[in-house]
């Protein structure tokens, strides 16, 4: 009899299960409300470093400059506008220092003061180029007749040169050696003997080969300085000279005179006068 009961009680429970309505399985898709979008603005500080290099060129003549210390530049730049969310930006490296230009070529300084110009000294035995050639007129040569007139030479203060053999071959003429030669006419100035002359003075200046054959290590003890010769004018007159210096260009025979002593021997001659006389 229970048993009985529970089959009957457990069929009804089957059929009223099977009695309920069961709802059909639908998809039903979930609505949601939307989200409104939202824009996040990141920013990025990047710090640039970029080292100054000065050079500073010294000049001999200025004072040491004072030493310095590199100063850096900071330079900031804003990052790229990313909206979100996307990644973050990639590092972006600080750009490329440029490269210091090239140090200048070092210039030597230039002095101030100005430049001496160099004046080429005078020779006193440069001899003058002939403009043009005077011929005296032919005329028999008469030796001077000594005379009171006659300059006397000048005493010397040195000692006593050694005496003076002039070239045999040569006539001779009121007991010296006489020549015949080119009469030129120089700047005089400090002459070969060692002192100083002017143009207003009767002087002369030997051929270097009669000065140098008696030359005696010294040109300013030189036998010859300060001798006096007799030089035979064009208008026929003799006229004392004094020797003061040495011509290195002259031919044995031939002398160089003050200006204003060739004028007066050549009568106002151009330059050069051949075949003019003298002797000692």
């Amino acid at each position: 009899m229970y048993t009985n009961s529970i089959f009957t009680v457990t069929g009804l429970l089957v059929a009223a299960v099977a009695a309920v309505p069961k709802p059909e399985l639908q998809h039903h898709h979930q609505h949601h409300p939307k989200r409104d979008i939202v824009w996040v603005t990141e920013y990025q500080e990047v710090v640039e470093t970029i080292a100054v290099t000065k050079t500073v060129w010294v000049k001999p003549s200025q004072t040491q400059a004072t030493p310095f210390s590199t100063q850096e530049v900071k330079q900031v730049q804003p990052a790229a506008y990313s909206p979100a969310p996307v990644a973050a930006p990639a590092y972006v490296a600080p750009a490329a220092q440029s490269e210091p230009a090239a140090a200048p070529a070092y210039v030597a300084p230039v002095s101030s003061e100005p430049a001496a110009a160099y004046v080429a000294p005078v020779s006193s035995e440069a001899a003058a180029v002939p403009t043009s050639t005077y011929v005296p007129p032919p005329a028999p040569y008469v030796a001077p007749v000594a005379s009171s007139s006659a300059a006397a030479a000048p005493a010397s203060s040195s000692a006593a040169a050694p005496s003076y053999n002039s070239p045999s071959d040569s006539g001779s003429s009121s007991g010296g050696q006489s020549y015949s030669g080119d009469f030129t006419w120089f700047d005089v100035g400090m002459g070969a003997c060692g002192f100083t002359s002017t143009s207003d003075q009767d002087v002369v200046a030997v051929s270097h080969v009669l000065f140098d054959k008696v030359s005696t290590g010294n040109s300013n003890t030189n036998p010859l300085c300060k001798k006096i010769i007799y030089l035979i004018g064009a208008d026929g007159n003799t006229y004392p000279g004094e020797i003061v210096d040495r011509c290195p260009s002259c031919a044995e025979g031939s002398l160089d005179l003050s200006e204003s002593f060739f004028k007066k021997v050549t009568s106002n001659g151009d330059g050069r006068v051949l075949n003019m006389k003298w002797h000692m």
